[in-house]
């Protein structure tokens, strides 16, 4: 037999070894796959009775103390206990919507459904509760094609994120520049820590943070990208943090209202 012969010869042996490793590697990739999910899964359990109680916590003791002592307090203080109260109860609905979300976008479910918006409605929607503390410099009339519910979604997450993380002042901008509609969510906290900064869009992005479990940022920028557009950060050199969404500039179309729209 000749040198071809003993090639051919044990070519069967060399195949089987290529498809040996290759499903060893596959085995190995998803291993680490669940092993990955499963490790988010226990620090989402673990961290999630802290995100649900404080909140929670803060709204019997204020419900309890106004149910109580109500008439001995002062108008003011009865209207700045019960602002407390709707800020807990938000911050609360909002990681109920993040949780929901997630659910969604694990399953392939998530489902956009647009319509003709007014953004400075929308925001004015999704910050209720926080009163003076946030203010918002959007023009009157700006529309935008949109699934308003998730869009909101990530309006209270950017929000949020600025009251508990960053520091006062805390501002949302709107504009239509160049084909975008841009959102600017910003506060006049410390910045960002380098160490963070490259991984706020993933899951648990907060790490070891003692007041959010970490999801709101990762969840906003899929919603974000679900309509084709961006969210980033920018640090402002310990001034402060702005978070930026840019969102494709479709006018309104009739054809378009209300449709749905799998991401």
């Amino acid at each position: 037999m000749g040198r071809s012969g003993r090639w051919r010869q044990g070519e069967p042996g060399r195949i089987r070894s290529a498809r040996q490793r290759r499903r060893g590697r596959e085995l190995t990739q998803l291993l680490a796959a669940a092993q990955q999910r499963e490790t988010w899964r226990a620090g989402l359990i673990s961290t999630l009775g802290h995100d649900i109680r404080a909140p929670l916590a803060t709204v019997v003791s204020i419900g309890q103390l106004l149910a109580e002592r109500g008439d001995e307090l002062t108008p003011e203080r009865r209207d700045e206990m019960i602002r407390t109260i709707l800020r807990q109860a938000r911050s609360t609905l909002v990681l109920a919507d993040d949780l929901l979300a997630i659910a969604l976008l694990d399953e392939g479910e998530f489902v956009l459904r647009r319509e003709q918006t007014d953004l400075g409605d929308l925001i004015r929607q999704s910050i209720l509760g926080y009163g003076p503390e946030v203010s918002v410099n959007a023009p009157p009339g700006l529309m935008l094609v949109c699934d308003p519910g998730r869009i909101g979604q990530v309006i209270a997450n950017l929000v949020d994120n600025a009251r508990r993380h960053g520091g006062p002042p805390v501002e949302v901008v709107a504009e239509r520049s160049e084909g975008i509609v841009r959102l600017t969510v910003s506060d006049g906290g410390s910045g960002v820590p380098a160490e963070l900064a490259e991984r706020l869009f993933t899951r648990f992005a907060a790490g070891d943070h003692p007041d959010s479990v970490g999801l709101g940022l990762w969840i906003s920028a899929e919603m974000v990208a679900a309509h084709g557009g961006t969210l980033r950060h920018e640090d402002r050199n310990g001034s402060g943090t702005a978070f930026v969404m840019e969102l494709p500039d479709d006018r309104p179309r009739p054809e378009v209202a209300g449709t749905p729209t799998h991401a």
